[in-house]
């Protein structure tokens, strides 16, 4: 069911914003270039119209003859914005007159379809062209072309996609949120790809409470929609809860287990968490770490390291995922090294510290294989030799990129 406005209380209302139109507003906007006489005709027959409709309300053939006049003097202003009085009377006309003339619904339905159509076309048109040159003026005459859109078909939800879109496209996220929450609200049935979309803008706008929140809904409505899992676990990992990350991701790699880019942010996290740890360790004032918290640490590496290994063995490894794999190790050995020399060379630490320097050094070298115009590898693969003590292949490779 779609929430739709009711008019019974608000019949005068509607009925006064319905006459008066046409006391003001026609005067007092653009032409596309029809002629004066033809404005002017118009503007005489929609008086006209309006005095038969007091004189005759139960003429069910005049509110749409009005309608269509509505409709044919909108053709006539040039600024999309300036329609909207139009359209509102169209609107006006049709939500006050559905009910008591049935026969003649439909007729006054195609009306306000046809103009909706052309105001959603339009922008539709406009918001494909030229994206990245489009001035501030040009956003404008399309947001007018969508909130006409919406004017004349209110729970039209292609209209508030498209115009949310543009919102965001200008970087206008406050607007793009407010537009889908109006339209997440309009409608009693529930239409979850607005509320992923609005989880999503609550996440690049930053609000990562709201946009956690959101998620949540949308996975315990919705649990077979992946993307909807996805959301929640970005949100979840820029929020720094890495142990929660990894319990959804560990659920999605056993349900999934060939989908292997679970498995590589599974290690991922595995590796972020075990950093966070060492964090809290590095920055503590005790002097020791218990033997549970010792064999935690290397657990979590231990696992982390199995599933890259799973990885490589199972898939060709591209070079920006051997880079990410190689990073990995690099960076786990650096870390053990802090570990080691802040608890006074600690034996599992220095053992590890070593075993995954040695882990990165084929993936190093192959990186530099592949590609030798980067001195990133290059740099991170003479690192790695010098912290294996391989002074000689550490000097050939100094004085082949003269450092």
């Amino acid at each position: 069911m779609i929430y739709r406005f009711t008019r019974m209380s608000s019949l005068v209302l509607a009925f006064g914003i319905f006459f008066s139109f046409s006391c003001s507003n026609l005067k007092n906007t653009e032409s596309d270039g029809s002629s004066n006489s033809d404005i002017t005709s118009l503007q005489e027959q929609i008086r006209e119209i309006n005095r038969e409709i007091s004189e005759n309300p139960e003429n069910s053939e005049l509110p749409v003859e009005k309608g269509n006049l509505l409709y044919r003097y909108s053709q006539t202003i040039s600024n999309p914005a300036n329609r909207q009085p139009v359209y509102s009377n169209i609107r006006g006309i049709a939500d006050n007159y559905s009910a008591q003339f049935v026969a003649e619904s439909g007729q006054l339905n195609d009306i306000l379809l046809k103009a909706w159509r052309d105001e959603q076309t339009n922008g539709i048109k406009k918001l494909q062209e030229n994206a990245s040159e489009r001035s501030e003026e040009e956003v404008t005459g399309i947001v007018a072309h969508f909130e006409n859109a919406i004017t004349l078909m209110p729970d039209s939800l292609k209209t508030y996609n498209v115009l949310a879109t543009t919102h965001y496209q200008r970087g206008n996220l406050s607007d793009a949120i407010e537009i889908l929450e109006t339209a997440d609200n309009r409608n009693q049935v529930e239409k979850p790809e607005v509320k992923e979309k609005l989880a999503y803008l609550y996440l690049e706008s930053g609000d990562l409470v709201e946009a956690e929140n959101r998620y949540r809904q949308l996975v315990e409505g919705h649990p077979d929609q992946l993307l909807y899992h996805h959301g929640l676990i970005n949100v979840l990992i820029l929020s720094d809860r890495h142990e929660e990350a990894i319990e959804r991701l560990e659920e999605l790699s056993e349900e999934y287990p060939t989908r292997y880019n679970y498995q590589e942010s599974l290690a991922t996290e595995l590796y972020y968490l075990f950093k966070n740890r060492t964090d809290q360790y590095l920055q503590s004032s005790e002097g020791q770490l218990s033997e549970s918290d010792r064999e935690e640490l290397a657990e979590l590496l231990d696992s982390a390291h199995s599933l890259f290994e799973s990885i490589q063995e199972s898939l060709p490894t591209t070079e920006e995922g051997m880079f990410r794999i190689a990073t990995f190790y690099k960076n786990t050995s650096t870390r053990l090294k802090e570990l080691s020399t802040n608890y006074n060379n600690d034996e599992l630490f220095t053992d590890l510290q070593s075993e995954y320097m040695q882990y990165s050094l084929p993936l190093w070298e192959r990186l530099a294989e592949l590609n030798p115009e980067n001195m990133g590898y290059i740099s991170n693969l003479y690192q790695v030799y010098v912290e294996l003590g391989m002074n000689e292949d550490a000097e050939s490779l100094e004085r082949s990129y003269n450092f």
